[in-house]
């Protein structure tokens, strides 16, 4: 990180002196461009001016000429003429003065060395030319208005005008545009030059800034790949190393909670029976711990997905709650709910992800509540033809927690305190999972409390609805109160390919409880293929994971081989609760999904779809 900081700043100075040399030389070229251009107007003006003065001293002579004739004549020159006369000599005064001392106002500059040479230079030099000219025709002038003016003058004019002051004015013209041409040429290369200055610039700018740049861009480029490739075997390590994790401690676990329930079941006296439940709650207690931390891990990935599918709201809110009944009654709490009567129809969203936020949120609060009790209050905020915006509030009379960290709370392995963690347990994980699967619905998470009151956790969701999807949804039998059936799959015969001692004891203990007949069992993939190549069974129960042989090669080779189990329903056993292992493993060629720890009601799901129903 230093080397790549300490290159950035080298190429950040570099940019910066190239940018500023280049200004600098743009400025340049701006200004000897408006130079060239002033230069220009100046001359021309120059030898606009230079051009009058011949033919100012061409008018002059004549108008003298003329207000002499009329003298003749008249015995006084005209007024007009006299006029026009001291007009053309104040003019031609006026523009020599310009010409050889310069005009600020106008932006005529002074001659250079060569006009002030053919202007002064000389014992007829062409200013005292010029001067002289002017004088005479003064003289002409005034003598004009009262006689006859000097022949001699007259003279003096019209010799003058036509040949030495003529010559003069024409030289002094050619000299203006050669200085033109002269200052031109010079500006024109110090133009080329900078020019120059500036292509080296941008070729040392390429060679300096740019390459380096481009180096530096593509070496980051390279770097920020090689961290994506890393970063995608650290996440693919990581998922599997969840995956291994998942199998490893779920397998047990489905021995452990399997055999807990199949012993509270049995007879046992009173303190056999509060271990086993003990053994039942912690197992249970451990496996929600192990379904956080894979949440999490989900999560972060942006591997949650939500599924949309139609259910009834007012219904899964209560069974999310009557699932807390029995430790409500154990803490002498009371659990109320509080719903909306129109929230007893049909949405459409996630009833899983749903699930899962409010157990969190009412085990959360039953947790920290010693006395009083738990509502669970929902109603519509917002309602359309389209969606509802519902709000589902969690109130609790418990610890309540300070104001300041309401919004720590929703942070993963965060509790107010330590000391909340050693009293009343849990990782932190519970809240964290709460808001990200809220944020993930499009929805929103806020907590309210004081010490000692009490808190209040609020979620608002946004749930897509219509009259279809409510009409449906309330057609629907409750599952929760239909009649059970009892099955009569005596007839059938099983194979469980399980590697594990002690799940095979347990699903072949829970299948006899749901009235299975046969069951043989098969400790990895090669014994089950060479069990399901001689034998004909209903249904094939197979670990995902076994020794010499998995369960996805295993079923690989029933279905290609022309054996009597081709087509029958094989479900994965499997510990990988990670998001799509259902769909995984139906791409792998199983009919269906059991994840551990198997528990009998899933169990006895599985083979209703496996199995013909009674009677048919």
């Amino acid at each position: 990180m230093p080397n790549v900081t300490a290159a950035s700043r080298r190429l950040t100075v570099r940019v910066v002196v190239a940018l500023s040399l280049i200004a600098a030389l743009a400025t340049a070229e701006f200004v000897i461009s408006k130079l060239i251009v002033d230069s220009q107007s100046a001359y021309a003006r120059l030898i606009n001016i230079s051009g009058r003065q011949r033919m100012l001293s061409q008018r002059t002579a004549g108008l003298a000429a003329e207000a002499s004739r009329e003298v003749t004549l008249y015995g006084a020159a005209t007024d007009e003429t006299r006029a026009d006369l001291r007009a053309a000599i104040d003019l031609m005064r006026q523009s020599h003065r310009a010409l050889t001392m310069g005009d600020p106002g106008a932006e005529l500059p002074p001659p250079d060395d060569a006009l002030t040479d053919h202007y002064f230079n000389g014992a007829q030099s062409l200013d005292l030319r010029i001067r002289d000219f002017l004088d005479t025709a003064e003289r002409v002038e005034r003598d004009t208005k009262t006689g006859i003016a000097s022949p001699a003058d007259l003279d003096h004019l019209s010799r003058e005008a036509r040949q030495p002051l003529l010559q003069g004015l024409d030289n002094a013209v050619l000299l203006y545009q050669q200085a033109a041409e002269n200052s031109q040429t010079i500006l024109s290369r110090i133009t080329v030059g900078l020019w120059l200055a500036m292509l080296v610039c941008v070729v040392l700018i390429g060679a300096l800034v740019l390459w380096p740049a481009i180096l530096f861009v593509r070496s980051n480029l390279l770097r920020a790949e090689e961290g994506r490739v890393v970063a995608e075997r650290a996440n693919f390590a990581k998922t599997q190393f969840l995956s291994s994790m998942s199998h490893e401690i779920r397998t047990p676990m489905n021995g452990i909670i399997g055999m807990a329930d199949l012993l509270a079941a049995e007879p046992l006296e009173p303190t056999q029976k509060r271990y086993a439940e003990i053994v039942r709650r912690s197992a249970r207690s451990l496996l929600s711990i192990l379904n956080d931390i894979l949440d999490v891990s989900k999560m972060e990935a942006d591997q949650l997905v939500l599924e949309q599918v139609p259910f009834n709201l007012s219904r899964l809110i209560g069974e999310a709650a009557e699932v807390f009944g029995s430790d409500c009654s154990e803490k002498g709490l009371d659990l109320t709910l509080e719903l909306e009567p129109e929230l007893d129809a049909g949405v459409l969203g996630d009833p899983t992800r749903l699930r899962q936020v409010l157990t969190n949120l009412i085990s959360n609060a039953l947790k920290f509540t010693k006395e009083g009790g738990v509502t669970v209050r929902a109603f519509r905020r917002e309602v359309s033809d389209t969606s509802w915006q519902v709000r589902i509030e969690v109130e609790d009379t418990g610890i309540g927690f300070e104001p300041h960290m309401a919004e720590y709370l929703f942070e993963a392995f965060t509790q107010e305190d330590q000391t909340t963690t050693r009293r009343f347990g849990g990782t932190g994980l519970g809240l964290a999972i709460v808001r990200r699967i809220v944020t993930a619905m499009g929805g929103e998470v806020r907590a309210d409390g004081r010490p000692g009151v009490g808190a209040t956790f609020r979620i608002d969701i946004p749930l897509e609805t219509s009259a279809e999807i409510r009409a449906g949804v309330a057609q629907e039998p409750d599952e929760a109160a239909a009649p059970t059936q009892e099955s009569d799959w005596t007839a059938a015969r099983i194979l469980v390919a399980e590697d594990n001692e002690t799940n095979r004891e347990l699903i072949g203990t829970l299948l006899s409880a749901l009235g299975c007949g046969a069951v043989d069992f098969a400790e990895d993939g090669v014994i089950a293929v060479r069990m399901a190549a001689d034998t004909k069974f209903d249904v094939i129960l197979m670990d995902s994971q076994m020794p010499n042989m998995d369960g996805i090669e295993a079923v690989r080779t029933i279905r290609a081989t022309a054996g009597p189990n081709t087509d029958t329903m094989i479900v994965a056993l499997t510990a990988d609760a990670l998001d799509r292992a259902r769909e995984r493993y139906l791409a792998h060629g199983f009919d269906d999904y059991l994840a551990k720890p198997i528990m009998p009601h899933s169990l006895y799901e599985v083979l209703s779809r496996a199995l013909e129903p009674p009677g048919q």
